[in-house]
């Protein structure tokens, strides 16, 4: 299959730069070739120091910078990604979620092998990094169908976030997926949690109780955790989840600990 390349578009700012330095960092070990990352920003630039310098450092030529003086919102912002981006597909790339290596590759052959336009992501994980806990999401059910902020699309097809109001800064991504599943060529990939792994911090854009809301609506039980047990475990062999075991949780209770990985 030959590699048409991918624009991985990412938003940041300053007080993300660890988390930031991660996501890159997941981008470079994509196994998917032919891609590039763009990554915007807004405001003073000298507080955008530190996140330019460690692009440089990468001595990529697939990473660059987009910067935008005046304060933008976040669907602005994620307007100006595309506009910047040279692929001929566009995939978001949150600046604080874990991606698998083979997140790209394994998007892009379904994408393909559906014959479709854009396609997301059913399902995936959920890590809560306070508590440690790891669930197991399934967005079926949900009206956008997946999750959101997963979407892998055709430049043809891509259609403007909203740049004003609450939804260009909380629900631009889910206002995207909804206009989008009314054309032709809307798809989705299930069975691969493992691919992307959404991160609840301190730092994220939605309070702490909307992601716990969604562990309890959305995460698979206990039981189904532990069937799949086997194949959760591989895939998440290339996550890194830090320091300390991690503890993977079901709607109803505990099914399995991931033990810490040991430095060599």
């Amino acid at each position: 299959m030959t590699e048409e390349k991918i624009s991985c578009l990412m938003v940041t700012m300053p007080k993300r730069l660890e988390l930031f330095r991660q996501s890159v960092a997941a981008y470079c070990e994509q196994t998917y070739e032919n891609k590039e990352l763009v990554v915007v920003t807004d405001g003073p630039r000298d507080r955008m120091r530190p996140l330019a310098a460690h692009v440089e450092s990468l001595g990529r030529g697939d990473v660059r910078v987009v910067h935008e003086e005046r304060s933008r919102s976040l669907g602005a912002l994620r307007n100006l990604s595309c506009e910047a981006a040279s692929g001929a597909y566009f995939c978001q790339w949150d600046d604080d979620d874990i991606y698998h290596p083979r997140r790209l590759e394994e998007q892009y052959r379904a994408l393909k092998q559906q014959d479709a336009a854009c396609l997301y992501l059913e399902e995936t994980m959920q890590f809560m990094v306070e508590s440690r806990r790891l669930y197991w999401l399934n967005w079926h059910a949900t009206q956008q169908r997946a999750h959101p902020g997963t979407l892998l699309c055709s430049r043809s097809a891509m259609i403007a976030y909203p740049e004003e109001g609450e939804a260009a800064e909380y629900t631009h991504d889910s206002v995207v997926c909804l206009e989008l599943q009314k054309r032709l060529g809307f798809a989705t990939l299930a069975a691969q949690p493992f691919l992307y792994v959404y991160v609840t911090h301190d730092l994220n854009k939605y309070p702490r109780e909307h992601h716990e809301m969604l562990a309890e609506q959305l995460a698979i039980s206990k039981g189904l955790l532990q069937r799949r047990e086997r194949e959760l475990r591989e895939g998440l062999a290339p996550i890194d989840f830090g320091a300390g075991d991690v503890t993977v949780q079901g709607s109803n209770g505990q099914a399995f600990v991931l033990s810490a990985k040991r430095s060599s």
